[in-house]
């Protein structure tokens, strides 16, 4: 059986190695053949994940390195399939999901955040990588995979093309990245800060950065991502756990709305139908056009 390929991030093949022998495993407690990989063990495993407690997140996540694992290894990707997807969507929809979804960072908590920076390789990182994950409701998988070569220069700021989760024979959206007010979070200015600094000209935009300063050739995987987040957060006095990569998403999508956007202005820039848009937005609204200010009390 294959695993990932050396090319990717080393995070990446633990993680993806880890999820593919848990699969194995299942599959040899189960009696279930190795090869080929039936869509029906697929979504016997995965009901099984969501029945022993795991969130759906972390289940998607299995999918995601059992499909890629299997299909570097010469099967087809398994995570395509219609019976699979639309088991995923069921163990989603299953109560108690809801409550997976993370807390909300915002502009506030970036920009107290970066006042307790250094100017460290690393730093400038983890400004441009936050600051870019909220103007553009980034998914963490996104920020990951974003090449040099997906940026483009504008008079109003950056034009970056979104190839992750890009269905085949889909053109990538493209997501504009305006000019910030403040210069400290500004993500046009933080991101060029950073690939100045770094000298990265091509390839990964955000990668590992060494204690020394030394910058790796490969990108981030997406759980790094989440672990900066995590770190912003509790640095700032909040609790990490209510944090993941997916904060960035939401966080946009709660302020915008909070700030009275449009919501087919903020669909533009997430991506999402209106009411996956809706279940994206925490807090906002919640006082705005509110029927108890007319109670007498």
């Amino acid at each position: 059986m294959g695993t990932p390929n050396e090319h990717l991030a080393p995070a990446t093949r633990r993680a993806y190695a880890s999820d593919w022998a848990d699969f194995q495993t299942w599959l040899t407690t189960n009696s279930r053949s190795g090869w080929p990989i039936l869509h029906d063990d697929v979504i016997n495993y995965l009901l099984s994940l969501a029945d022993r407690g795991l969130r759906a997140s972390t289940v998607e996540r299995r999918l995601s390195s059992v499909s890629v694992t299997y299909e570097r290894s010469g099967g087809p990707p398994l995570n395509r399939d219609r019976r699979v997807r639309d088991c995923l969507a069921g163990i989603r929809r299953r109560p108690g999901q809801e409550q997976d979804r993370k807390t909300p960072l915002s502009s506030d908590d970036l920009r107290a955040y970066f006042a307790t920076l250094t100017g460290h390789l690393r730093h400038l990182r983890d400004r441009a990588m936050l600051a870019l994950g909220i103007s553009g409701a980034f998914r963490r998988c996104e920020l990951a995979a974003l090449r040099v070569d997906d940026i483009e220069d504008a008079p109003e700021g950056l034009r970056i093309m979104i190839r992750s989760k890009t269905p085949p024979r889909i053109q990538p959206r493209t997501v504009g990245i305006p000019y910030g007010r403040d210069p400290a979070t500004c993500p046009v200015l933080l991101l060029r800060a950073w690939l100045r600094a770094a000298k990265i000209a091509d390839g990964p935009v955000f990668r590992a950065v060494g204690d020394a300063g030394q910058i790796a050739d490969h990108g981030l995987c997406g759980r790094t991502v989440a672990l900066v987040v995590k770190r912003c957060a509790q640095a700032i006095g909040k609790n990490a756990a209510l944090y993941s990569g997916g904060s960035l998403r939401s966080g946009f999508c709660t302020e915008a709305a909070e700030a009275g956007e449009d919501e087919r202005a903020i669909q533009n820039q997430v991506g999402l139908s209106i009411p996956a848009l809706r279940r994206q937005i925490r807090r906002a609204g919640v006082f705005r056009d509110n029927a108890a200010f007319s109670l007498g009390l």
